[in-house]
């Protein structure tokens, strides 16, 4: 098949153009791609970092808090004369007149506070048999005095145990007239060298549950806290507090090294992704390791290549029409200037290179200035010699 002067101009150049732009756009979708994915990933690395080192603060604090009264509970112990019981609860409410923890406690173990339990039975700050177990607590804006139930508690046993810090899983405790989800802080002290009784304090969870909760990724992305054992501390639904986490079973390899995770997981019951970065915030004193973790669906992160890859292809497709318009003007220019297809007009001007002079060009009616008309005035003219 024989093509046109024009289309065998306008073909090729479309089809370069259309190259072009495809090759282009592929360049541009892929590394706008790359582009949106280290972007979301950075953004959620800074937030797991950023938030992760807050809620270590505040378990620092609390490891501190523990520590500073571990050595009062020392030093009174110690003290030649010894303190009162009514002047080691005043201690302890000035120290919890700054509500950065729900309660502090100590337990001295039997008869090593002053050795006169029996003339302390039910007093204030000693149990049912006289042993000195203090605990003062916030009720509301009140501050109250009460006992350390520590029997079968693993916040009392737990250190004793390790010889270390401990941390335990949040529970739901009673004080007063309030009920607070808390984490035990704990640690023992002593007196000659040898272990008298435990100090603690609770760490109120309501600070940090709302803190990690208003953490906001993209549109539905969430934050959560997990806690050495992969149960949920902090997490967007009550349904899933103190549950195993859905990443336990992802993160655990990590978290044995305690390195920083990323993590892609597919939900069973939905079938999408979602994209996880866990940082691990570590307590050296109770040799205790939580997980902050943002969370994002991962077609929220790619949610706008779909809208790139469309306006790609109209900028391509507004481009090649373009291109031909302004091809299509120059050739139609070029063809009036030659009065007809070149081929057509290269024939005609061979015959009449070979002396044919009967040779008759096509003209149009209102042609009056193209290379056709002047060839066939001249070879009227020629004829006329």
């Amino acid at each position: 098949m024989k093509l046109s002067f024009r289309m065998s101009i306008l073909l090729p150049v479309i089809a370069a153009v259309l190259v072009s732009f495809i090759a282009t756009g592929l360049i541009v979708y892929s590394t706008f791609f790359s582009e949106i994915d280290t972007l979301a990933s950075q953004n959620a690395w800074n937030i797991s970092y950023r938030y992760g080192n807050t809620v270590h603060e505040e378990f620092e604090n609390a490891v501190q808090m523990a520590t500073l009264v571990g050595n009062a509970a020392e030093s009174f112990s110690g003290r030649a004369g010894g303190l009162s019981r009514a002047e080691v609860i005043n201690y302890l409410k000035l120290l919890q007149a700054d509500r950065r923890v729900l309660a502090v406690w100590i337990v001295w173990d039997e008869d090593l506070f002053d050795k006169n339990n029996a003339a302390n039975i039910g007093a204030e700050g000693s149990t049912s048999t006289g042993q000195f177990a203090p605990m003062v607590y916030n009720e509301g804006e009140a501050v109250r005095i009460g006992t350390r139930d520590f029997a079968s508690d693993d916040g009392y046993t737990e250190p004793k145990k390790s010889g270390r810090v401990y941390i335990s899983d949040p529970s739901d405790d009673r004080f007063g007239n309030v009920t607070a989800r808390t984490i035990t802080v704990s640690k023992t002290f002593n007196i000659n060298g040898r272990v008298a009784g435990v100090v603690g304090v609770e760490l109120g969870m309501a600070g940090i549950t709302e803190l990690v909760r208003s953490i906001k990724v993209y549109d539905t992305g969430y934050a959560t806290l997990i806690a050495q054992n992969m149960t949920n501390l902090v997490h967007p639904e009550d349904a899933q507090l103190n549950k195993r986490s859905s990443a336990a079973d992802v993160l655990q390899p990590y978290a044995e090294k305690r390195e920083p995770a990323a993590v892609t997981r597919i939900s069973a019951a939905t079938g999408l992704s979602t994209l996880s970065f866990f940082v691990p915030t570590y307590i050296p004193e109770a040799d205790y390791t939580f997980y902050f973790g943002t969370n994002v669906a991962e077609e929220e992160v790619y949610a706008a290549l779909p809208k790139t890859r469309n306006i790609i292809t109209i900028v391509a497709l507004l481009a090649v029409a373009l291109v031909v318009v302004v091809i299509v003007l120059i050739v139609r220019r070029l063809m009036k200037q030659l009065g007809g297809e070149p081929q057509y007009v290269i024939e005609k001007v061979n015959h009449i290179a070979d002396g044919d002079f009967t040779t008759e060009l096509n003209v149009k009616p209102d042609d009056t200035a193209s290379l056709v008309f002047h060839i066939q005035a001249m070879v009227q003219e020629l004829r006329n010699i």
